[in-house]
């Protein structure tokens, strides 16, 4: 269990949130209760739950294994709304900022003066939000 928790630290996942049954595995011998146990999960990591909205997953009961199904559930209708971008001071430390500036001030666009500037600035945001993650 602990190489499991260290790994799941590690690649930053978690449970997405669930519906049905607590214990996903039942283990019944002969002659006794049996005992019940969860094991079984659904695991994301924060990009997809942002990307998912009110994806969850749903443990059904016990029927031909010990262990209950599980489904998950991605809304079909979701609204995308992109975030305003944000620009932190602390960026300009990134030993990757400057090249990542210029690279994109480097490039080639056409039109007129503030159409060029605004196209930069829009083509920088992708790269500024994957170095400030």
């Amino acid at each position: 269990m602990r190489e499991f928790k260290d790994c799941v630290e590690e690649i930053e996942v978690f449970d997405v949130n669930r519906l049905g049954l607590q214990f996903t595995w039942n283990k019944k011998p002969r002659g006794t209760d049996g005992k019940l146990k969860k094991i079984d999960r659904i695991m994301a990591n924060l990009a997809c739950t942002d990307g998912f909205v009110g994806a969850h997953a749903i443990f059904q009961p016990y029927r031909i294994s010990d262990h209950s199904p599980a489904i998950l559930t991605i809304p079909t209708s979701y609204k995308f709304t992109p975030r305003p971008f944000k620009f932190y001071n602390i960026l300009i430390q990134n030993s990757q900022f400057k090249r990542t500036v210029k690279e994109s001030w480097d490039m080639d666009v056409s039109g007129f003066h503030m159409y060029k500037v605004v196209s930069k600035l829009k083509a920088l945001k992708k790269p500024l939000r994957k170095t400030s993650s």
